[in-house]
């Protein structure tokens, strides 16, 4: 069977996606320089948008440091900007513009002190209600959520319900337990919902994500595991809406997916659903498919596998689909949850590599790397020098991820 092994904390912000150029030793050219957490926080102008200056343990009225509320007003204006500084927070309601200050980026600079740059909590359970809401921790797990309450008391509901229109959160790190139960960390039932850069340590209770999205969902530069999930019967997949209406599309761009019991994505509804583009991602030591259609399920348009790799997890079941410049890999002693041994299962395979095992990668076995960073130049999955994956892609970049 899989192995179940914990993993360390990630860094990641920027994205770009598979197809990198080959670089001298043998990695993708921009691995490291792309998407390691580099950034000093996200660009503020209090000039051009209103700021809220929140402090935990202030007491003022908001207007700078030396004045800032000790936390988040309620009701939230959604034209106004919100700095955080580090501490811990209400959930609930929130909406507008919610950042987490830094010391490089912090709006107004009166009354500011550099120890107030660091990671803020926000107390479960959290809504995004409102259109055009962003929640942004500027860093990685710049703004963390425990998933040990839920919306409305309802399982399906989550710790973090999303219902508004084009919302997006970024660098927030949701915590689940395992909880032997039917339910998610997060619902999503807003339109066009994007999340960037998060990172999503197990699963609150079988699922990471619920719901029915409308529009397009997209992830993308995040971190998705399950580590050591309980022996409960319950799948631990990431995203299983059960049943519900299609329509919408799905967009995975740059992630990574480690040690995903059972599903990465089972799509139960029973409607069509819209084009799904999987491009540039890692799934590692899966316990099945990454990407799976259920028994009732509708069709889908456009189905599209670019530049990811796949080490010991079956790619995909479903409508027909185009696999391109992909990696499918295990090592000889792999079976998967259902006693198989066969990681790429679907239709043909257009400029990609099968290996039987872990040699060409520069550490099959340490997916993150000795940093516990993806994409930078220790991770596992990087390419060797001398991989026949080098170049070799439809686009003259590498195939797989990296």
């Amino acid at each position: 069977m899989v192995a179940r092994a914990a993993l360390g904390v990630v860094t990641l912000i920027s994205v770009a996606c598979g197809g990198a150029p080959v670089s001298s030793d043998g990695g993708a050219a921009d691995a490291a320089t792309s998407t390691a957490d580099a950034s000093p926080g996200v660009d503020i102008d209090c000039a051009a948008t209103p700021c809220v200056y929140v402090r935990a343990g202030a007491g003022g009225a908001g207007s700078s440091w030396s004045d800032a509320l000790d936390d988040l007003p309620d009701p939230m204006d959604p034209t106004t900007t919100y700095l955080l500084a580090t501490g811990s927070y209400r959930g609930g309601a929130l909406a507008g513009t919610i950042v987490r200050a830094t010391a490089a980026s912090h709006g107004d600079g009166a009354g500011w002190d550099d120890a107030y740059d660091g990671a803020a909590a926000l107390a479960a359970p959290v809504t995004l209600a409102t259109d055009d809401t962003t929640l942004d921790g500027a860093t990685w797990a710049g703004f963390t959520l425990t998933a040990d309450a839920l919306v409305g008391g309802c399982p399906a509901c989550g710790s973090l319900r999303v219902t508004g229109a084009r919302v997006t959160v970024r660098h927030l790190r949701v915590t689940g337990d395992y909880q032997a139960s039917f339910g998610h960390s997060v619902a999503i039932a807003g339109h066009d919902t994007t999340f960037e850069a998060c990172h999503f340590d197990r699963a609150l209770f079988e699922d990471t994500f619920g719901g029915e999205p409308a529009g397009t969902l997209t992830l993308r530069g995040n971190l998705i595991e399950m580590p050591d999930p309980p022996d409960d019967g319950a799948h631990r997949d990431v995203f299983n809406p059960y049943t519900g209406a299609g329509g919408w599309s799905l967009v995975l761009e740059r992630n990574m997916f480690l040690d995903i019991w059972l599903f990465a994505f089972l799509l139960q509804q029973g409607d069509d659903l819209g084009d799904l583009t999987i491009r540039g991602n890692v799934f590692a030591r899966g316990g099945g498919h990454a990407l799976r259609f259920g028994s009732g399920s509708g069709g889908a348009g456009t189905v599209r596998f670019e530049h990811n790799t796949f080490f010991e997890t079956i790619d995909y079941a479903g409508p027909a689909a185009t696999h391109r410049d992909n990696i499918y890999a295990r090592r000889a002693e792999w079976t998967d949850a259902f006693g198989g041994d066969t990681v790429h299962l679907s239709g043909s395979a257009t400029t990609s590599a099968f290996w039987d095992d872990g040699g060409q990668f520069v550490d099959a076995g340490d997916p993150l790397g000795p940093d516990g960073r993806p994409w930078t130049d220790d991770d596992g999955l990087r390419l060797a020098p001398g991989s026949e994956a080098l170049g070799a892609a439809s686009d003259g970049g590498n195939l797989g991820a990296y």
